[in-house]
């Protein structure tokens, strides 16, 4: 995206499609919401001005691309394209909006992880507390749909926010953030499930 007027950020939070300007270091920020535009922004506080003719590249928190080529993005949005979707949605190869993957409510808090397993389920990660207002803490597992896949129960989920994820070869999952229980187990800041969403205890 180019930038066709000059911004001036340090007067105030610049609400703008950013993630790195080219040429420039990588500035940090929350995607967010502008009702005024049919695309998600990304807010930040600059420190420095744009100016016309920078490119700015637009990011999700974290995505993953099926072998269908389709990208699944995730963050702190709340909806693509003007179309409802919270915080997590599935894009075409051509960038428009897959409208075959619904995931309801989607998540009540920022997603910051995802992994597709091999199956084509989807895993997702973050600071959430429900997901499609079904409880979920941290962690959620979604059909190649979107919906909800209810064969995995975390039970009482993480007590804390889950920073970073990683799938294994054996199906199992790792999880690490800012918890310390993982399903009222012990677990500080590192834990392992198994494919049902339960804490691996071996």
């Amino acid at each position: 995206i180019r930038i066709t007027h000059a911004f001036h950020p340090r007067s105030d939070e610049l609400l703008a499609p950013l993630l790195k300007v080219t040429g420039r270091k990588t500035v940090a920020g929350k995607v967010v919401d502008d009702p005024r535009r049919h695309y998600c922004l990304y807010k930040a506080r600059l420190p420095y001005p744009l100016l016309a003719g920078d490119i700015v590249q637009v990011s999700a928190a974290a995505q993953a691309v099926s072998n269908r080529g389709k990208a699944i993005g995730v963050g702190d949005f709340t909806a693509v394209n003007a179309v409802v979707r919270g915080r997590i949605a599935r894009l075409n190869a051509d960038g428009t909006l897959d409208p075959t993957f619904n995931p309801g409510t989607g998540a009540d808090a920022f997603v910051n992880a995802v992994a597709i397993q091999s199956d084509g389920k989807i895993v997702v990660a973050g600071g959430f507390n429900a997901m499609n207002s079904v409880g979920r803490a941290g962690v959620a597992r979604l059909n190649q749909d979107g919906s909800l896949d209810n064969t995995f129960t975390p039970g009482l989920g993480a007590d804390g926010i889950v920073t970073a994820m990683a799938l294994q070869a054996d199906g199992t999952i790792l999880l690490a953030g800012e918890f310390t229980h993982f399903n009222n187990s012990v677990r500080n800041r590192l834990v392992r499930l198994g494919t049902n969403g339960l804490v691996d205890a071996s």
